[in-house]
Formats: C-alpha cells, structure tokens, sequence
C-alpha cells in the first residue's frame, strides 16, 4: 500500500509538471508582454480560468443556481468601488431559453481567431425589425434588469439575435438625458445609465451583466484605446486612455463588442494649440473654431464596433491581457502603439493602407505620397477631403519669392481605379499633422447641393528633415472629389483608356 501511494504521489507530481510547461508555453505571449517598460496593469478575469467551488471543471453556470455567474464580475477603469459593490451583490436570475437557440459547449474555448470574418455572421439585413424592437422596448423595461433581459431575449433563436438585441438597446439609450431624470442606481436599468454618465459605473459592465442574464458567457476586458485627445504614434502612458470593452460567445469563437465606443462620439475638445491649420481640401469638413474646444458627447449607433474582426479592431484597442486581441500573433505595446491611426469610419467605407501602415512617418527629400485601397465594388460612392497641419514650433510658413505666392497648397488629392492618394510636398523643413476624412455619397439620397460634414479617416504625423526641391504650389484642390477618373467619371458609366490617374506627364510640352 505505501508503494502504491508513493507510486501515485510521484504521478501527480511529473503530470503538474507537465501540465506547468504547457500553460508556460501557452502563456509565452504574455511573458513577452510583461517584460516591456509598461507592463499591463490589470488581468481579464476568466471564469474559464478561475471557475467557482461548485465548478472546478470550467464547465458553464448553471442558471438554476442562485447566482449563475459566480464570482465573474471583475472591476473596470471607469467603475467606482461603491458601485462595484453594490454589483457584486447582485444575483443574476435565470432567463428562460427557448429550446431551438443554439446549444453552447460544455467548456468555453479559449481565445483565438473567429473562424468567420463579421460580414459572413452578422447580415444587417437580417436584424432590421429586430433592431427596431431592441429600440423601443417598453419604459417599464428601465426599472428592472431581469424584464430587460426577457424582452431583450423575447422571440430571439440563437444567442447572435440576443447580443444584436442588447447591442442596439445599449447604443441608443441617451446617458445625458437620463442622468438628468434619476440618480445613478446600479439596481435597475435606468440607474444604471445614469451612473455610466456620472462615470460611476462602464458600458463594458453592463453590456456583461445583460448578456450573463441570458446565459451567453461574456468577459469585461480592459486595455487601451486610442480615444479622444490621441495623436498618431503618441505613447500610451497614465490613465487618460484606459477603458474596458468586451468578449462574448458566439457559436464557439469569441467575438469583440465595445459598447462604449459603439454609443458614444466624442466630438471637439481639440484645441490644437499646437498646431497651425495650413492646407484644406473642403469647406464641407469640421470647421476651425471656437466651439471646437468644447467637447460634446453625440449618442448614434456605430455599427463598427459590434462583432469587429480583430484585424481591424487592433488598430484602435489594446487589451491588457494580449490573447483578448484574438489574433494569431498579437501585438507587443511598441507594435500597437506605432500603427496608423485610423478611426471605425475608414474599415466602414471598406478602405485597406495601401502605402504606409504607421503613423509616424518621414518624408524623403521633402515629398510624400499616402494611399489607400479602394474597395472595387463600392469605391464610387466615396468622397475624400483633408486637412493639413503644422507645428507651431517649426517657424513661419514659407513664401515663394519669386512670385511672392503663398505656398499654402501642399497636398495633391487624385484617384485611380484602385485607390486614392494624397501627394505632399513640404516646402520647408518640420512637424506635420496630416488628417483625412471620407464619406459614403449616394448620388440618389445626397444631392449635389446638400452639405454633409465628413467624418475623419485616418491620420499621419510626418516628419520632413530636407526642403523639397519643386517649391511650386499644388494645383488647387477645391473640393473632396480631387484629380483622376473619379466619382463622377463613374456615375456617368464614363472608364478612362489613356490617363487613368490625375498627373499626366508630357514630353516636349505636348
């Protein structure tokens, strides 16, 4: 008998060893991750990872229990702790399934890529009358978050009708206007809104609390993103960027949804004091004045942020914890830090970086020329603009002085049939603040006349060491269509044969 407990004391022993050198290699990501100058200062929490007494086998909640999460609310950034208390007091009850909704594994997978792009799950076609529902539940729904639930779940097959549903409740409640009705409750709904306006409480958490009451495994994640008041390439460091957004499971993947940011569009605030504003492509962009330096909170869906592929959402969020970026190789800070800046609207008008995939770029011989693939099927209906900045610092603008002109013609905007380019040329040595902008223009719903602001794109901090040689100004651009065979070559069923772009070159001056 001593030789047969010794034998399987020995067993256990060499199998924690092993088991040891698998998690170590699993986890060799976030090793890496962890010896960079700004470790991360949080861990997700994973109830896979730390299941409950009563679950030792990472086995789903049972929703019979009293509370069916466990200890699976984790603290967020942006929620105070008496808030977080009063949460972690809470049960979740039970909301009843239908029997034909899709039947989840009995151990949640771990993170990894989602075997489907957004576009091939989610059909928005296909949820416009549920979306309208979700948009008017009954005001009753406000005060109690299992009727929130119900409703939110009511008719709904599988568990991608249930997060579309919740999604599109979230993002269209106005925090500001019911923050101004009740005090902030983390007790009910309409609370709860309030207090997310009062910064007592985060969309992430409540977006994870709905989707737990309807028994569809959701993680609050925490990280980085580059929100209002980011520049291109500027160091992520201290809490102003610090946010939480969130994992749930589809099917067998997880899927990345941000609520937060999917609800809420920070607009103004940007002094740019800086910056001088030198070049503009349109009057139809964000105008330059006063009332810029007051931000203002603007409540719309954007769709972008509900099930985003994680090759497109690693451009603007950084999770803590690097597997929750859901990509094969994820990013180090360093790496996520150094990409271009480009906001939800340049994947919505379906673009790709053609030329330069960081933000921080450096002129040759004071010339410059950034690009962007054209989605084939639906680049006739993109308009572009930009603006371009420099900094203060860097002296006065420069003049030509052999035609005393002022050289306030930098940029050059063309077309082609694969992609659209902005040509630079930098007459003087400096910093420059480069910022592109696009919309969708529907020649049938937008007349010509109408006036739409643009949304912003993307944006490039340049550095230019070495004055260009042509000093010349551009051609000037005087509106968002530019050079080349472009949007209204297209609309007039119009295809260029000789010159297919908006420079052409002569020989002999013929």
């Amino acid at each position: 008998l001593l030789v047969a407990i010794t034998y399987i004391k020995l067993t256990l022993v060499m199998g924690c060893g092993t088991s040891t050198q698998v998690n170590q290699s699993q986890q060799a990501p976030q090793e890496q991750y962890n010896q960079l100058e700004d470790p991360p200062r949080y861990t997700v929490y994973d109830f896979l990872s730390q299941p409950t007494d009563n679950n030792q086998n990472g086995e789903l909640p049972n929703a019979n229990a009293e509370n069916v999460d466990g200890q699976s609310r984790p603290t967020t950034s942006d929620t105070n702790e008496e808030t977080l208390e009063a949460f972690m007091n809470t049960a979740v009850t039970e909301v009843p399934h239908d029997t034909n909704r899709l039947k989840l594994p009995k151990k949640l997978p771990k993170p990894r890529p989602p075997a489907k792009p957004k576009n091939e799950l989610y059909i928005p076609a296909d949820f416009r009358e549920s979306d309208k529902t979700a948009s008017s539940l009954p005001n009753t729904c406000l005060n109690n978050f299992d009727e929130l639930a119900k409703h939110l779940s009511m008719n709904a097959k599988t568990d991608l009708e249930i997060v579309r549903n919740i999604y599109k409740w979230i993002t269209v409640q106005d925090c500001d206007k019911i923050a101004g009705e009740v005090e902030p409750d983390p007790s009910t709904p309409k609370g709860y809104l309030a207090g997310i306006k009062m910064e007592k409480a985060s969309y992430a958490e409540l977006f994870r609390i709905l989707t737990t009451k309807n028994n569809i495994p959701c993680h609050s994640v925490k990280g980085n993103a580059k929100g209002a008041g980011y520049m291109p390439g500027q160091k992520l460091s201290g809490e102003q960027f610090n946010t939480a957004w969130n994992v749930c499971l589809i099917g067998s993947y997880w899927r990345l949804v941000d609520c937060h940011w999917g609800a809420r569009h920070v607009t103004g605030g940007e002094e740019n004091a800086a910056w001088d504003l030198i070049d503009t492509t349109s009057t139809e962009l964000p105008e330059e004045d006063e009332q810029q330096s007051k931000a203002t909170v603007q409540y719309a869906t954007d769709e972008f942020y509900f099930l985003a592929d994680p090759e497109k959402m690693m451009y603007s969020h950084l999770p803590d914890d690097l597997e929750w970026q859901l990509l094969e190789n994820p990013l180090s800070r360093g790496q996520f830090e150094d990409l271009a800046f480009v906001k939800s609207t340049f994947f919505q008008l379906g673009l790709a970086i053609a030329s330069h995939n960081k933000a921080l770029v450096e002129a040759k011989k004071g010339e410059l020329a950034i690009s962007f693939a054209l989605p084939m099927e639906d680049s006739v209906s993109i308009s572009f603009a930009y603006k371009l900045y420099k900094s203060k610092g860097d002296g006065q603008r420069t003049e030509n002085t052999q035609s005393n002109i002022s050289l306030n013609r930098y940029c050059l905007q063309q077309f082609d049939k694969k992609q659209i380019s902005f040509e630079l040329r930098f007459p003087e040595k400096g910093i420059y603040l480069m910022e592109m902008y696009g919309i969708e223009d529907n020649a049938e719903k937008t007349p010509a006349d109408s006036k739409t602001v643009m949304s912003q794109i993307a944006g490039y901090v340049i550095v230019n060491n070495e004055e260009c040689k042509n000093r010349k100004p551009m051609p000037l651009t005087s509106s968002q269509k530019g050079y080349g065979p472009g949007i209204d070559v297209r609309r007039s069923h119009m295809v260029a044969t000789t010159h297919k772009q908006g420079v052409v070159y002569t020989e002999d001056g013929q």
